[in-house]
């Protein structure tokens, strides 16, 4: 992704395709379990825990997220072993589980048994398309909040799109329904029961190529729950 200089028009949105990027330190718990790809060597599936900052509160909590990677394709993961990794978020291809993916030459290393470690929350940057916005009031922080619910096309094993359900502060509402838009938050949960993780946003940028925001696309209702 070019860096956000170019934020000021419409180049970058014109020179960057859709992505879904993390970053952040986990904990390895278990793996490799195979995973068999039609004509692709097998992917190698591990389950990592992180810390995902709770909105409510703004406190910490542990959540557990998968890992895929290409089986024996360099970079190992070993269980009870901790990590500095980013990537991509996409879907395996049964176009329903969400994980992360990293590249084997890309900027990941185990941390050293030494080093103290701290997980953190995990950052979230995507580009995409607005598809929905849902204007709602959140009961535990007592303010609005808009839910955007984002599409990001093309994710690496899979050909559908990942959908993301992002929050942010009514104040920072500009934008159109159909626009690209880019964000960037922390992870707040995965979002079990729609199948969308939820990350809190604190950064974003959009371009209107879309059509007009009308009522009809801007729904209201009170938001109940803890997020």
């Amino acid at each position: 992704m070019q860096d956000l200089i170019f934020l000021n028009s419409a180049h970058f949105f014109e020179n960057n395709c859709d992505v879904l990027a993390f970053k952040g330190t986990f904990a390895s718990e278990s793996g490799p379990h195979l995973r068999a790809r039609p004509n692709a060597s097998p992917l190698a599936l591990y389950r990592l825990r992180a810390d995902r900052q709770c909105l409510q509160d703004n406190e910490s909590y542990p959540i557990g997220l998968n890992l895929s990677l290409p089986y024996h394709g360099g970079f190992e993961v070993a269980a009870g072993r901790s990590y500095r990794l980013q990537g991509t978020i996409g879907k395996l291809d049964d176009e329903t589980t969400t994980v992360l993916e990293i590249e084997q030459d890309g900027d990941n290393q185990e941390i050293a048994d030494t080093e103290l470690v701290e997980l953190g929350p995990v950052t979230i940057t995507g580009i995409g398309a607005i598809e929905r916005a849902t204007l709602l009031y959140s009961i535990p922080l007592e303010l609005p909040v808009w839910e955007l619910i984002v599409a990001h096309e093309g994710m690496r094993n899979s050909s559908a799109a990942v959908k993301v359900r992002y929050l942010l502060g009514v104040d920072s509402l500009d934008f159109l329904v159909d626009s690209r838009i880019f964000l960037t938050g922390e992870l707040d949960s995965l979002g079990n029961k729609s199948g969308m993780m939820i990350v809190n946003v604190s950064q974003l940028f959009t371009i209107i190529i879309g059509v007009e925001l009308t009522s009809s696309q801007v729904t209201g209702g009170m938001y109940f729950e803890t997020f």
